[in-house]
């Protein structure tokens, strides 16, 4: 049986920065946090009592959540969500871009959550919140609504006569929610989607949610009839991240006065999460009637050292489990002495103190590999600076959740778009971004750019809008732009099918964008939202939390100068179409041939697990082996196999085998059976 010791050398360190991050509580593992409940509890047990009162009179009720970076809000909100999910229904709403969207932003990202299953349940937040209505108690009288639509409408009209917006629209909707075979068009035109015209005829509607009046409405239904059902939680993420002013200083003015109007409606329990150096810096520039709307102010406090203890005993028990014999401390190798005189006040802030116990791990493993190993009085003696190694292991891992996340294009919407694109762009360092290329509607669809090589204006407008109606008024809107001479050139970014092209739209397509000789159409692949996606994501984390990078905090600046090292966004083809030479060769990509006759746009689903090119995990073994220095033969290839799920663990034990002939990496002991084998970083490679 192996040591305490052999186990350590063999094995990743479990405090693995990768395990840190936690956003979108739907739709994020957080089995390998580690839950320690007596974290926290107290301002859950607030929480709590908050929802109590929503649940007894249905008076809308605001949290405001701070707390240190590294605190644990976001983690928080996953464990409210867990905890009390027979409560109440929950919705998370990340950072939004643009805050004359923000309503938009709001009813998209709570019918996102909405469509999710709750643990233990067979069917949606959404399809559980609208059977738990009153009309659908009565068993006879839901058969006979589920079987006519017109006494469906009658009968919610009736029940909720007065305060809906477009009731027949909305209870027309509704009901297809029940139909299988609509469900998710009517999830799609509840969030705000622009849905095709045949979409649309199905679901007997005839509007769009296309503007803020008419998103605020949705919600403002949701809130109506939710008093019959449980309340729905609002976790809005992150607020710090809202769009910057032209000072560089964050504008909150839109959030809390979104929170404002929410107050006036029933139901809801809003919890608003911010760190505490923003909150700080930003709270005076809040209106004071405003402030009044947040019904309870709670600051997640320090952990104490014997939470710290805990967390460090659920992050070794694996290791431990192992061990023979067993270690005599529940935390070996690290010790309680190592924490008493890091943290001497008895309190320390949650991720610092996995940071910590990350750092004395590390430096434990890298004494033992500094021993004499071999018996004949040499040593290894290993030593690199790994960050840009171990980034490219956080980047890995986000990349493919984003992966999972991302399964169509269209499921963003424009000012979404814009927003990755803007963050990318600044990343590589292009000049003179500016957003809103476009006037009116269309404004948050655009931006422009100064061209890095050619230094002209581009211009830019993102439209995946699938209603041919739309379509008509965004290339309008082009064309306008076009007459104006807002941009030398104006490309088009849409990955979606064209419409009909006897349409208007698709004939002012034709003359801006094909007949031009400047003007461009682009077609973005979903592998370039997933590089855009995942960039934004790590984009926001620095600015709100920072990013865990070899158990260093990173900032926004130094993330984006990781990103530059790496070249990692060499690889997103969308992103070189802009940067590279643009003439009109380049209209190659636009569609020669486009359909005669209407066809319905088919989403682009990509395969459960596409391909991976062998350069990519070949890049991933020897950036693991970089961070850890040595590592077992097993341990490398199952945490290869958990980030590329698609490769079977033969193909993997192939290319590692190749990486090893390169000297990069090498075998310690490669006469040893594979099982026993470990994998050392060889700093002569």
């Amino acid at each position: 049986m192996a040591t305490l010791d052999d186990i350590i050398l063999q094995e990743v360190n479990p405090f693995d920065p990768v395990t840190f991050y936690t956003r979108n509580f739907w739709t994020e593992n957080h089995s390998s946090f580690g839950t320690i409940e007596s974290i926290h509890q107290d301002t859950i047990d607030e929480i709590d009592e908050t929802l109590k009162e929503v649940l007894k009179n249905h008076l809308t009720r605001s949290i405001l959540l701070d707390g240190e970076t590294g605190s644990g809000k976001s983690y928080l909100l996953a464990r409210l969500k867990k905890q009390f999910n027979s409560k109440a229904f929950f919705a998370y709403i990340e950072p939004y871009s643009s805050n004359d969207h923000i309503w938009r932003h709001t009813l998209r990202k709570t019918v996102d959550s909405l469509i999710y299953k709750p643990e233990g349940e067979q069917e949606s937040q959404l399809l559980l919140w609208l059977k738990s209505l009153s009309a659908f108690k009565n068993q006879g009288l839901m058969k006979k609504l589920l079987g006519e639509k017109g006494l469906f409408i009658h009968e919610f009209s009736a029940t909720y006569p007065a305060g809906i917006y477009q009731p027949n629209q909305f209870f027309s909707v509704l009901y297809e929610l029940t139909q299988p075979k609509n469900y998710l068009w009517a999830c799609n035109w509840l969030k705000g989607d622009n849905i095709a015209q045949e979409e649309m005829k199905a679901l007997g509607v005839n509007i769009l949610i296309d503007n803020e009046d008419a998103a605020r409405g949705i919600l403002i239904n949701f809130s109506i009839i939710s008093q019959a059902t449980k309340p729905i939680v609002l976790c809005f993420d992150q607020i710090e991240c809202a769009p910057p002013l032209p000072d560089g200083t964050r504008d909150l003015s839109a959030i809390f006065q979104l929170n404002t109007t929410l107050n006036h409606l029933k139901n809801f329990l809003i919890i608003l999460s911010i760190s505490t150096q923003y909150w700080k810096e930003y709270k005076r520039s809040v209106q004071q009637s405003e402030l009044w709307r947040i019904q309870k102010f709670i600051s997640l406090k320090q952990i104490n050292l014997q939470q710290v203890k805990a967390l460090w005993e659920s992050r070794l028990y694996p290791l431990h489990l192992k061990a023979n014999p067993k270690p005599n401390s529940s935390i070996a190798p690290l010790s309680m002495e190592e924490l008493d005189q890091k943290y001497q006040g008895g309190k320390a802030n949650l991720r610092d103190s996995l940071n910590f116990g990350g750092q004395l791990f590390k430096s434990y493993k890298k004494k033992l590999i500094n021993k004499d190993r071999n018996g004949d009085g040499t040593s290894i003696r290993l030593t690199i600076n790994s960050s840009l190694e171990a980034f490219l292991l956080i980047w890995q891992n986000e990349f493919n959740k984003t992966q999972k996340e991302v399964k169509t294009i269209n499921q963003f919407s424009a000012p979404q778009l814009i927003d990755m694109l803007t963050k990318a762009l600044e990343v590589l360092k292009i000049d003179e971004i500016k957003l809103k290329l476009l006037n009116g509607h269309y404004a948050n669809y655009s931006l422009s750019y100064k061209h890095p090589q050619e230094g002209t204006k581009i211009g830019i407008i993102w439209n995946e809008d699938l209603n041919s109606k739309s379509f008509t008024n965004g290339m309008k809107a082009c064309e306008k732009a076009n007459k104006e001479k807002l941009s030398n050139i104006l490309i088009l970014l849409r990955h979606q099918s064209l419409t009909n092209p006897k349409t208007k739209g698709y004939q002012l397509y034709e003359q801006i964008f094909k007949e031009h000789d400047q003007n461009i159409h682009f077609i973005p692949n979903l592998e370039d939202l997933i590089y855009l996606r995942t960039y934004q994501r790590l984009a926001n984390d620095a600015v709100a939390v920072g990013i865990v990078v070899a158990f260093q905090v990173i900032d926004l600046p130094t993330l984006q100068k990781f990103v530059r090292e790496t070249k990692i966004l060499e690889d997103c083809q969308l992103l070189n179409q802009l940067r590279g030479k643009i003439k009109p060769s380049a209209k190659d990509t636009t569609p020669s041939n486009p359909p005669k006759t209407p066809t319905k746009p088919k989403p682009e689903v990509p395969p459960l697990f596409p391909s991976i090119p062998v350069e990519k995990i070949k890049q991933y073994l020897i950036n693991r082996v970089t961070t850890e220095q040595m590592l077992g033969r097993v341990a490398l290839i199952q945490n290869t196999k958990a980030e590329f799920e698609q490769v079977k663990e033969t193909e993997i034990e192939k290319i590692l085998d190749e990486v090893c002939q390169t000297s990069i990496i090498t075998i310690v002991n490669p006469k040893s059976k594979p099982s026993e084998q470990i994998i050392c970083w060889n700093p002569q490679g």
